[in-house]
């Protein structure tokens, strides 16, 4: 799941950051995700991550992320 952005402003930059949920994930898909957005580094950053075992489904991981952004703001907008 994908909890709605929350969004920071100052005069020059706006600050957004959403959490993200995978449930019952396994680690090579998670690995996947991860290079996925190391790629978009500077731009998507990887603030926090909870991670905890699936108890009910062997080698499953419930997963929450923090993910982050930084705009630039152009004056006037």
């Amino acid at each position: 799941t994908i909890d709605p952005p929350v969004t920071q402003r100052t005069p020059q930059f706006a600050y957004h950051t959403i959490k993200v949920t995978f449930r019952r994930a396994n680690l090579p898909a998670l690995l996947n995700f991860y290079d996925e957005l190391t790629k978009q580094a500077p731009y998507l950053n990887l603030e926090s991550m909870a991670l905890q075992t699936d108890r009910a489904a062997a080698g499953a991981l419930n997963v929450t992320l923090q993910v982050s952004a930084t705009q630039i703001v152009k004056p006037g907008s």
